[in-house]
């Protein structure tokens, strides 16, 4: 099973950055259906920092893509900024998606015809905005790969090509 634990120092006051309460989401295996999610509850205060750990097969992917809007629950609610994202239609949740969530997958998923700064911009570009050049060399120069930014995922280490993912996860805050 994977464990959530909060310790963060928010009292009951404080506007939750995402609350999820009850989440449950089964799926079905051949002719059985396999619970992952079981009544799972979370609740993030702005600021705070959460690390989500458990087993292989423990549900951390799930409750991640479910958290993101790339999959439903079967039960419960999801709530980013106060707002309930649980019933959104693709088309409502892809720009918020775009907007909201910065995602680093263990691929990279880097676009193999996008140099590293190309790469990093796109996120931004999708969202319209005016500065992602600028932004994206930013966050390039922050994690010392601006010199390599005209250079192709095939052309970069793995390393490299991590901070390029983490950088494009970054840069519409």
């Amino acid at each position: 099973n994977t464990t959530l634990t909060y310790t963060g120092t928010a009292d009951a006051t404080t506007m939750m950055i995402l609350d999820a309460p009850h989440l449950t989401r089964p799926y079905t295996l051949e002719d059985r259906e396999i619970t992952i999610l079981k009544d799972v509850s979370l609740s993030v205060p702005p600021g705070e920092f959460l690390v989500i750990q458990g087993n292989s097969g423990s549900g951390k992917t799930t409750l991640l893509t479910l958290l993101s809007g790339l999959d439903r629950p079967t039960s419960g609610r999801i709530f980013i900024r106060n707002r309930e994202i649980t019933n959104l239609s693709e088309d409502e949740m892809a720009p918020f998606r775009n907007r909201t969530f910065g995602f680093v997958f263990q691929s990279f998923h880097l676009v193999p015809s996008l140099n590293a700064l190309e790469n990093v911009m796109f996120p931004a570009e999708l969202a319209g905005s005016g500065q992602a050049r600028e932004k994206a060399e930013a966050l390039l120069d922050r994690v010392g790969l601006l010199a390599r930014r005209h250079h192709f995922p095939h052309q970069l280490s793995g390393g490299e090509k991590q901070r390029t993912a983490i950088c494009r996860a970054l840069i519409n805050e």
